[in-house]
C-alpha cells in the first residue's frame, strides 16, 4: 500500500530524507568506499526506503503501522495519508474523483460508521463528500467522524486518501511567538537543508522565538513533537495499534540559540521548556558583532536563521551594517566546509554582503508560509 506525506512545496527532498531515516533499513557501507548524499554530507551508511517526489508531497510504500510511525516521528509533513488513489489532471479533478468515489469500498473506509472530507478547496470538499455518501450511505459527521478522507491538490496532481495523522504541522510548544516566528516544519526543513547532523554545531543568531534550535534539538534527541498529545492522531480511531516510543533523554547538544533581544531569548527558552528540551540548547543574548568572542575560529558547522530585513522598525542602512557584521564573524567562526541557511523575503542585499566576505550562493529555493513567499538561501565559502 502507498502513503502520501504532504510537506512544503520545494522542500520535498527533506521529507524523502525523513522517510528513509524513519522507515528505512540502515545499511553500513564499506568504509573505503565513501558515499555522498543529496545534501552534500559524506556518510558511511545508507537507508533503503524509497520515496517519490510529487508537487508538495512524497509518495512511499508503507504498512498501516509504518504510516502511523512516520506520522508520529516526522517533523516535515503537514499531513500523512494512506492513499486510495492519485492522478495527474488538467482542468478540474472532480470527474476523476467521482469515478474513484464510485469504486470505493467500505473496507477501504475501515468499515467506519461516519466520515467527513477535508480539502483546501470547499467545492471539492463538499462534492467528494457527496460522492462518497451516495455510494456507501455512511453518515457524514463534521464534528467527530470515525474517519477523515482528505483530498490533496497541488498544481496538476491530486490524491485522495485516508488521513492518518490529522494536521501535524502545528507545534504544541509554540505558545510564545514574535514577528520573526516561523512554522515548525519549515524551521526543521531549513535545519536539514544546512546539512546539519547531531555531531555538528548549529547556531541560530537571530533566533526569535526559537523554532530553528528547538526543531534541531528534537531531531537529535529523536523526541516526537507530539510527545504530549499522543491521543490526537486519526489512526487511533481506525484501530491501528501503535506503540508510542521516543528516543534519548534530554542532553546538552551543540545547538545555540542567540538573539540580541533579552525578550526574544526568554521566548525561545519558554518554548523549549514546553517542548521538554530546554537543557539541550544553549541560550544567549548577544549581538552578531560579538559572535567571535563566544565561538572559536572554525568552530561552527551550520548557521541557520530567519534573517532580519528592512522594515518600519529597522532601516536598510542598519540592515546592511548587520549583514556585514554577520558575514565578517561568520568568516571567522564557520568551518571551512560550513554552510549558512537564511530565510527572508528579499535576499539581494544579503547576497551582496556575502560576496564581500567570499561566500557564494550554493542554492536558493522559493518557499511559502501560508500565502507569503520567502526565499531559503544556502551559502558556502567561495574556496
Amino acid at each position: 500500500m502507498k502513503s502520501l506525506a504532504i510537506t512544503i512545496l520545494n522542500l520535498e527532498d527533506i521529507a524523502v530524507l525523513e522517510v528513509k531515516e524513519i522507515l528505512g533499513t540502515k545499511k553500513i557501507l564499506n568504509k573505503n568506499k565513501k558515499s555522498q548524499n543529496f545534501l552534500g554530507d559524506q556518510k558511511s551508511e545508507i537507508f533503503d526506503k524509497k520515496a517519490e517526489i510529487v508537487p508538495g508531497a512524497v509518495i512511499f510504500e508503507a504498512s498501516d503501522k509504518e504510516i502511523a510511525d512516520f506520522s508520529y516521528k516526522s517533523q516535515s509533513p503537514k499531513r500523512v495519508l494512506k492513499i486510495i488513489d492519485y492522478f495527474k489532471f488538467s482542468g478540474s479533478p472532480l470527474k476523476k474523483l467521482k469515478e474513484i468515489a464510485e469504486k470505493i469500498t467500505k473496507k477501504e473506509m475501515y468499515n467506519a460508521k461516519s466520515f467527513k472530507v477535508e480539502a483546501e478547496d470547499m467545492d471539492i470538499k463538499k462534492k467528494v463528500g457527496g460522492f462518497i455518501h451516495d455510494k456507501l450511505k455512511i453518515k457524514v459527521d463534521l464534528e467527530n467522524p470515525a474517519i477523515v478522507v482528505y483530498v490533496y491538490v497541488c498544481n496538476n496532481f491530486c490524491c485522495i486518501g485516508i488521513d492518518f495523522s490529522g494536521e501535524i504541522d502545528k507545534r504544541d510548544y509554540k505558545i510564545f511567538n514574535c514577528q520573526r516566528s516561523i512554522k515548525g516544519n519549515l524551521a526543521y526543513c531549513l535545519v536539514r537543508l544546512s546539512g546539519f547532523d547531531c555531531k555538528k554545531v548549529l547556531l541560530d543568531c537571530f533566533s526569535g522565538s526559537g523554532e530553528i534550535p528547538i526543531e534541531a534539538a528534537l531531531y537529535c534527541m529523536k523526541k516526537s513533537l507530539h510527545f504530549f498529545s499522543k491521543d490526537k492522531f486519526n489512526f487511533l480511531k481506525l484501530g491501528v495499534k501503535y506503540d508510542f516510543k521516543d528516543g534519548t533523554k534530554e542532553k546538552s547538544l551543540g545547538i545555540h540559540s542567540i538573539d540580541n533581544s533579552f525578550g526574544f531569548v526568554k521566548l525561545a527558552k519558554q518554548n523549549a521548556k514546553i517542548a521538554g528540551i530546554n537543557k539541550a540548547i544553549s541560550f544567549s543574548k548577544l549581538d552578531v558583532e560579538w559572535l567571535d568572542t563566544k565561538f572559536g575560529r572554525n568552530s561552527v558547522d551550520c548557521i541557520v536563521s530567519r534573517a532580519p530585513e528592512a522594515s518600519k522598525n529597522i532601516s536598510e542602512k542598519d540592515v546592511k551594517k548587520l549583514y556585514k557584521e554577520l558575514f565578517y564573524n561568520a568568516d571567522f567562526i564557520l568551518t571551512k566546509k560550513g554552510t549558512m541557511v537564511f530565510l527572508l523575503r528579499e535576499p539581494e542585499l544579503l547576497k551582496k554582503s556575502a560576496e564581500e566576505y567570499k561566500f557564494k550562493v550554493k542554492e536558493e529555493r522559493d518557499v511559502f508560509m501560508g500565502k507569503e513567499r520567502f526565499k531559503a538561501v544556502v551559502f558556502e565559502r567561495n574556496l
